[in-house]
């Protein structure tokens, strides 16, 4: 995986004032740490812009865990708000733990908020995996799922805060990282040439998800499939 924290740091750099606005964009990115016995850890990141503004937006990191069962069990690690000013606005921190987001984890000393889920599914260093294991093993199309040349019926892909994919929408996406049964996707959806789109689109679901993507301009949203048995 590129890191992704670079474009961000750009963007920082030419902030222009809150009142300016842009594309509205979600940005939800899952990265692989550790898998055991079926299960996956991830950290997790939640961003979404409805408005398009350039001022400072609300930014969640958390972490995750997921098996080819359909078991979800995500929780906060940190929470960034908008500051009260500009001069107040948390870019340095959110710098910080973008760098960090694609990382090994510190199994020695992890985060308090991770700590309940190492012990729960039992994860040590001895489970971590690469971020690009099993890259381009598995490929997705409105068609089809398919791993090498066996193929089976489009999935829909999961992604944080119920979001989910539409199966029937987008075009060809390679897995981004395969293991435990489970496939992990990178879509982005742009409106312009010099960026097409990859993989599918993403709406809300069920009831009480109203975070403000739908109709949204620009998406970079990492999704799961479980994949057939």
């Amino acid at each position: 995986m590129k890191p992704f924290w670079k474009p961000l740091l750009l963007c920082l750099l030419l902030t222009t004032p809150a009142w300016a606005t842009g594309p509205s964009s979600v940005d939800v990115r899952l990265y692989p740490l550790a898998a055991r016995k079926g299960a996956v850890l991830l950290r997790t990141r939640w961003e979404a812009n409805p408005s398009g503004a350039h001022a400072f937006i609300r930014t969640e990191y958390g972490w995750l865990v997921i098996d080819a069962r359909g078991k979800w069990h995500d929780v906060p690690h940190v929470t960034l708000e908008p500051g009260t000013s500009a001069e107040k606005e948390p870019w340095e921190e959110r710098q910080r733990l973008d760098k960090a987001f694609e990382t090994p984890l510190d199994w020695k000393s992890p985060p308090e908020s991770v700590a309940g889920l190492l012990r729960q599914y039992g994860f040590t260093q001895k489970d971590e995996v690469k971020p690009d294991q099993g890259r381009g093993s598995v490929s997705l199309t409105p068609k089809a799922l398919c791993q090498g040349k066996r193929c089976s019926a489009p999935c829909v892909q999961r992604s944080l805060k119920g979001l989910k994919s539409d199966p029937q929408d987008g075009t060809q996406v390679e897995a981004s990282f395969v293991h435990s049964g489970l496939a992990l996707f990178h879509n982005h959806r742009r409106e312009t040439a010099e960026e097409p789109t990859v993989g599918a689109s993403f709406s809300e679901s069920g009831t009480g998800t109203a975070w403000g993507v739908e109709g949204i301009e620009y998406e970079d949203i990492w999704g799961v499939c479980p994949l057939p048995r």
